[in-house]
């Protein structure tokens, strides 16, 4: 299992028939959380953040994360977004 955390817009809409709805979310950011999703394998990473939500978290927190490396994601291209890891919750 694993989680990639990214901050921003994403637009639900309801996709289906009338006896059953899925939602669906799209933008960018949602595309930069899924290729992050995928980053975690590539790097053996439970957890992976992008810059933006890192940007946004506490000293505290801050404190518990490490660069792993700056990569350019071709949903947001020229837009460097560096990846993050947790280390520790506690």
């Amino acid at each position: 299992m694993s989680f990639s955390l990214h901050t921003g817009r994403a637009y639900e809409g309801a996709i289906g028939s009338e006896h059953k709805v899925d939602a669906i979310f799209v933008s960018k950011e949602v595309q930069v959380c899924l290729r992050l999703d995928e980053l975690s394998d590539v790097y053996n990473r439970e957890i992976l953040l992008t810059a933006e939500l890192y940007m946004m978290l506490s000293e505290k927190a801050k404190g518990l994360t490490r660069k792993i490396e700056s990569v350019v994601m071709r949903e947001q291209p020229k837009v460097p977004l560096v990846s993050l890891l947790i280390v520790n919750f506690a």
